[in-house]
């Protein structure tokens, strides 16, 4: 009876030892050093394979846990965009503090313009997932005030977005691959004109001037560029640079159409 009595405590004692919560060694979000333009050596699928069926209650660190399975489906696809926001609103719900710190404040500045040497890692996958809905994170997490000029803040915010998509397969070390780069420049175009009909761009603003520029620089769909060759002579015409850079544009674009060449050169001699 007393050997029978041991044995019990001894497989208690395990079983209670394999039931002790343990922190799992992963990321708040896949961050992986970029040299082509894209994540190399890493499979999404294994990995989801490999972590989604982990017990949650043998878990100490759930949240960061979650959120690293949440970048993996969205990688993967294997969920819709909306339940995945509701995943996220979740953790939020569960720890607002420690998601703000860990995903939101990081993919803040990764987004942020600036020469920011974190652009060399792979995105934060909140900022792909929604970027408007990343926008109402940040302002949940009091990282983004709500206020007169915060139109213009938000606004600012999401040029940064676009520019960091237009200059994504430009950078010279990596590999450009053409189709989705021409992806990325029609969701640019599609969201300037949002954020130009929607009165967030304080175009008084030198870098948000320049952005714009730069992005005419790049543009291919003709009928785009001319629309916003016009807004950039109402609006930037007081720019110091402002002819230099039309005669620039002259130089550069692929735009050639007679109309366009017109209208630039027309503006050159008002100058």
């Amino acid at each position: 009876m007393k050997h029978l009595t041991i044995i019990f405590l001894i497989t208690t004692l395990y079983a209670c030892q394999q039931m002790e919560p343990k922190e799992v060694n992963v990321p708040w979000f896949i961050k992986e050093r970029i040299k082509t333009g894209q994540i190399e050596n890493y499979n999404f699928a294994d990995s989801l394979k490999k972590y989604q069926n982990y017990t949650r209650n043998e878990i100490l660190n759930k949240d960061n846990f979650e959120s690293y399975i949440i970048d993996l489906e969205f990688k993967t696809g294997s969920k819709s965009k909306k339940k995945l926001k509701e995943e996220i609103d979740q953790l939020i719900k569960n720890n607002q503090t420690e998601v703000c710190e860990k995903l939101i404040s990081p993919a803040l500045k990764y987004v942020t313009p600036a020469n920011n040497p974190s652009r060399r890692y792979s995105k934060p996958y909140i900022t792909d997932l929604d970027f408007d809905y990343f926008i109402g994170k940040c302002i949940q997490c009091d990282y983004i005030k709500t206020g007169k000029n915060s139109n213009y803040e938000i606004g600012k915010l999401k040029l940064s977005n676009i520019m960091l998509k237009d200059q994504w397969f430009r950078i010279p070390s990596r590999t450009m691959i053409a189709s989705l780069q021409e992806q990325y420049d029609d969701e640019n175009q599609m969201n300037l004109d949002k954020l130009f009909v929607a009165n967030e761009l304080n175009l008084q603003d030198k870098d948000i001037r320049s952005n714009i520029y730069i992005l005419l620089l790049h543009s291919t769909n003709c009928e785009w560029t001319k629309k916003w060759l016009k807004i950039y002579f109402e609006y930037c015409n007081d720019y110091p640079k402002y002819k230099e850079n039309l005669q620039h544009f002259l130089r550069r674009s692929t735009c050639e159409s007679q109309d366009i060449v017109n209208m630039v050169k027309d503006e050159i001699d008002k100058q």
